[in-house]
């Protein structure tokens, strides 16, 4: 993995944080909120090349995280084609022509079902006179019932429809088939039954969340010709970069992308604990408790520089994210998971916490070596990291309206909760990821910093308890 993937952003935040500790003791409040390790960090995470002895990091016979252990290969994520970060228009326009294009699979089948209707049938009859019978056939039936064929056939084609523009308006969370009901009570078209089964044959998913917004069509477009106008209307030819640095939460990356004008901040909300990407993605298969995590896709939306259009789909802005975490998940990745003890998801979680905990990539190894000690000790059912409370508390008022408060900061809360947390709390970067796989080999239960955020690592309470005085916290 090159280092250019890599965000520079460590000046964004001001101060770096200090004093977090292990044991319980208060730490000073970091001048941000959001990030406690001053924001982006980026630099090289390494352990000069030593092997790493996973041995010593084995947890206690039954422990939850030995028993959940899992080999999800993100290398065999389904959704294919190239990470659309830094994408351009053309790319993204020629994305957007191919989701209403029938696939060749259902063209060669249609083709095939005419071809083997051309010859003669199984009575023996030539295969001109059965085309007769077929064609009287129809001809009597539209004669019986007009209305319904050509009004079924006008979906379609847009036969002699009206030219006149209509405006439509798609409310937030709306999907395929609640589009076209919308459709058919705006008179726009004739069955919505049938565009339903049309549309769905074409291969377009009846469970696509469409953009919210007022969109101006006509029934002369057609069916198809509607639907990809209010699909696409709200994207427009300007296009943003943006910068997510690692460590980012969903909430905070939802709230960039509302603030840039890419989508709303509902419509992103509604798409990204969508299930929809679990069958896409096979690595988020093996997220484990998904229904008790905040966003199941935590620690999945990886933090980079990416391009957007102005108005995009909302799922197609979290696909671009977890793309680019398959991609950047490589076979080193892969390999040094193979090595350890634990699965994909755990890693991402310590590393997570990394990024929370560590002032830089330095001491991202020497962190983890403390977590991965505590979790194969049991002296230490809690690992006691202050960023995991945290994670929840920053939400604390939607929570507790929302009646999720206490079940979250009981399985987010490593004072509480016994070993990791649930999930991650944010999205860890390249650097964060690299240290959780490949942690340094110490005898450290503890760590603290200073206001400077020099590191204070001890193996015992009672050295602990000196490096709160050396480190001048009260």
């Amino acid at each position: 993995m090159s280092d250019d993937i890599r965000m520079s952003g460590g000046d964004t935040y001001g101060p770096l944080h200090g004093g977090f500790t292990l044991d319980g003791d208060p730490a000073p409040a970091a001048e941000d909120p959001d990030v406690r390790n001053s924001g982006e960090i980026y630099f090289s995470a390494n352990n000069g090349g030593r092997p790493y002895d996973w041995s010593r990091y084995e947890q206690p016979a039954g422990g939850a995280s030995a028993a959940r252990r899992q080999r999800a290969a993100p290398g065999a994520a389904s959704g294919s084609g190239q990470p659309r970060s830094q994408s351009g228009a053309q790319r993204q326009r020629a994305r957007e022509t191919q989701a209403y294009r029938p696939s060749d699979k259902k063209r060669a089948s249609a083709s095939g079902k005419k071809s083997r209707s051309s010859g003669s049938d199984r009575s023996g009859l030539p295969g001109y006179a059965v085309a007769a019978i077929v064609i009287v056939v129809v001809v009597i039936a539209s004669f019986l019932i007009r209305i319904p064929i050509i009004g079924c056939i006008g979906d379609i084609t847009a036969m002699n429809r009206d030219t006149a523009d209509v405006k439509v308006t798609v409310s937030a969370n709306m999907t395929t088939n609640d589009v076209i009901d919308l459709l058919k009570e705006q008179d726009l078209i004739y069955s919505a039954k049938f565009c339903k089964m049309i549309y769905k044959f074409l291969g377009h998913d009846e469970n696509e969340i469409y953009p919210e917004g007022t969109f101006t069509v006509s029934a002369s477009m057609g069916l198809e010709g509607m639907m990809r106008e209010i699909i696409t209307a709200g994207a427009t030819d300007s296009t943003v970069t943006i910068t997510f640095p690692e460590g980012f939460t969903v909430d905070q990356i939802i709230q960039k992308l509302a603030s840039n004008g890419v989508a709303s901040s509902s419509a992103l909300y509604a798409i990204v604990d969508d299930p929809v990407f679990i069958e896409e993605f096979d690595f988020l298969q093996n997220v484990d408790r998904r229904d008790e995590r905040y966003h199941y896709l935590e620690g999945y939306l990886y933090p980079d520089t990416y391009e957007f259009y102005i108005g995009e789909s909302p799922q197609s802005v979290i696909e671009r994210f977890l793309k680019n975490f398959s991609e950047k998940w490589n076979k080193e990745f892969s390999d040094r998971l193979e090595k350890s003890s634990y699965s994909m998801d755990e890693i991402l979680i310590v590393a997570s916490i990394l990024e929370k905990e560590a002032k830089d990539a330095d001491q991202m190894p020497l962190v983890a070596s403390v977590i991965y000690n505590r979790l194969s000790s049991s002296s230490f059912p809690n690992i006691q990291c202050d960023s995991t409370k945290k994670f929840i508390d920053n939400n604390k008022e939607k929570l507790v309206a929302d009646g999720r408060y206490a079940a979250l900061l009981k399985v987010y809360d490593t004072y509480q909760a016994t070993g990791l947390p649930v999930g991650p709390i944010g999205n860890p970067g390249y650097n964060a990821i690299s240290a959780a796989l490949s942690p340094e080999i110490t005898d450290y239960y503890y760590f603290i910093h200073d206001a400077m955020g020099q590191i204070y690592l001890a193996s015992d309470a009672e050295e602990h308890q000196q490096n709160i005085i050396d480190a001048g916290i009260e």
